[in-house]
Parts: C-alpha cells; sequence; structure tokens
C-alpha cells in the first residue's frame, strides 16, 4: 500500500481523467519552486539475493527544469540506493522506464519513491504516473546473450 505525506511545491492527487492502463493515475503538478520529493512511497517485502525488474509508465506536459522526478528504489533500514531511474522532462506521451536491481544479501524489504535528484533547481509542470511493478527476474533470462566461458584449462576460440 502507498503512504502519503504532503510536501511543499508539489500537488499530488489521483487524476481520474488519466491513466496508462485502467482509469486513473497519480498526478504530480509542480508550482516552480524546488521540490525534492512527490511525498508517495511504498514498503515492498523482497527475496534477499534475489534480481529485480522495476518498471513505470510516465507522461509529462511542460515539465521543466534540471532535474525531472524519477523514481528510487531504496534498501529500506539503511537508505541505500538500490536503483535510480532515468529523470522525465519536457513535454512525453505515456513512456516506460525501468530497471533491474540485485537485492543485496540480508535485505528483506526495499522503499520505492517518487524523488528529484538533484533536487535544489526550481521545477514546474506536471507528471502522471501508472503501472508500478516490481517483479522478480532471472538474471540470465535476457536480451545479452551470455559471455563464453571456458572450462578450466582451455580457452575460448577466437
Amino acid at each position: 500500500d502507498w503512504k502519503f505525506e504532503p510536501v511543499a511545491h508539489l500537488t499530488a492527487v489521483i487524476d481520474d481523467s488519466t491513466a496508462h492502463s485502467g482509469s486513473r493515475s497519480l498526478s504530480l503538478t509542480y508550482d516552480g519552486e524546488p521540490a525534492y520529493e512527490a511525498g508517495w512511497r511504498e514498503y515492498v517485502p523482497v527475496k534477499p539475493g534475489a534480481t529485480y525488474k522495476f518498471t513505470a509508465w510516465i507522461k509529462s506536459e511542460d515539465l521543466t527544469s534540471s532535474s525531472g522526478p524519477r523514481f528510487v528504489l531504496t534498501e529500506s533500514f539503511n537508505d541505500s540506493v538500490l536503483l535510480l531511474t532515468h529523470d522525465i522532462l519536457d513535454t512525453h506521451p505515456w513512456q516506460e522506464v525501468e530497471g533491474l536491481t540485485h537485492v543485496p544479501s540480508g535485505t528483506s524489504l526495499v522503499t520505492v519513491t517518487i524523488t528529484r535528484s538533484p533536487a535544489n533547481t526550481r521545477i514546474s509542470g506536471k507528471a502522471w504516473i501508472d503501472d508500478l511493478s516490481l517483479e522478480e527476474v532471472n538474471p540470465f533470462n535476457s536480451a545479452t546473450p551470455p559471455m563464453p566461458s571456458s572450462s578450466p584449462g582451455t580457452s575460448p576460440r577466437k
């Protein structure tokens, strides 16, 4: 379940008129002053040592700043960053942001937050967020083929 704490210089509401899928999204409207976090966070249980794929869809309208909103996944107890997505600026239709992260052993809870980094600059405009997902994946099932390996005492052919 998402937790919300209001923050200065940002209006965050559930928007029933715009969605990537379904019938609503989270709308963030920045008033032109610096704003660090969007006030929304979710705590997600994870398996220690597992690899996860994070995905989210974001749409933007006139987002002006040197640093736009992005997602960060942190270890919930020490706040170490596990994943920081690229930021979104300007005006764009719905686009997917994603990233892979490996959960350290001993970590069983991560926090997903909407943030800006760096956040000491002014920001104005609007963003919509929808369809967030954090799925465990097999790190060896990727589009990039694995590097060739060799048995002890042999070397790969050239």
